[in-house]
């Protein structure tokens, strides 16, 4: 009879370790699954930031871009009025270059990219940035990578032509 008492309680003894270890062990888990759910919103938080700046700094470099293309503008009303003669085209080199040239814009990516990779783990309260930023990068930003294409394959045609039919066009440094 005391050997079976002894080995009740050797065995409610070994239960209740199990049990402990056991809980032990579910605590330190959701503690890790807490902190790494903690260190990736900062990582989410930090991109956001990132791109706010990239958006920021691509405002900021629009605005000489607006500029030129508003003076290019103003070119163009006058060629289309005629109200321009060859001394103007020859002592103005923004003429020269009026159909050919243009100003291009870089837009920064490897943020977004970097956050979509956190794709369903951002909070709710992001969602309709998220809309706005799928929206940009993934379909204008293509169209300005397109145009930047489209233009940079335009001016190396035009400059071949040009070099093969205007004499002395190496020359003018345009």
């Amino acid at each position: 009879m005391i050997r079976s008492d002894a080995i009740g309680k050797y065995l409610i003894y070994v239960i209740g370790e199990i049990l402990i270890v056991t809980i032990g062990i579910f605590i330190a888990i959701q503690l890790n699954n807490w902190n790494e759910k903690q260190k990736t919103n900062k990582t989410i938080e930090n991109v956001f930031l990132e791109i706010q700046t990239n958006l920021e700094n691509n405002r900021d470099n629009l605005k000489p871009r607006i500029k030129w293309y508003e003076e290019r503008d103003s070119f163009i009303k006058l060629v289309k009025e005629r109200k321009l003669n060859f001394e103007d085209y020859k002592s103005n080199k923004d003429l020269l270059t009026l159909i050919n040239f243009y100003s291009s814009l870089k837009i920064e990516k490897s943020r977004y990219f970097k956050l979509k990779n956190y794709l369903g783990q951002t909070k709710p309260k992001y969602d309709s940035i998220m809309l706005k930023l799928n929206v940009l990068y993934d379909q204008i930003v293509p169209l300005n990578e397109r145009y930047e294409l489209v233009m940079e394959n335009f001016n190396h045609r035009m400059h071949e032509r040009w070099a093969q039919n205007m004499t002395g066009f190496q020359n003018q440094g345009i």
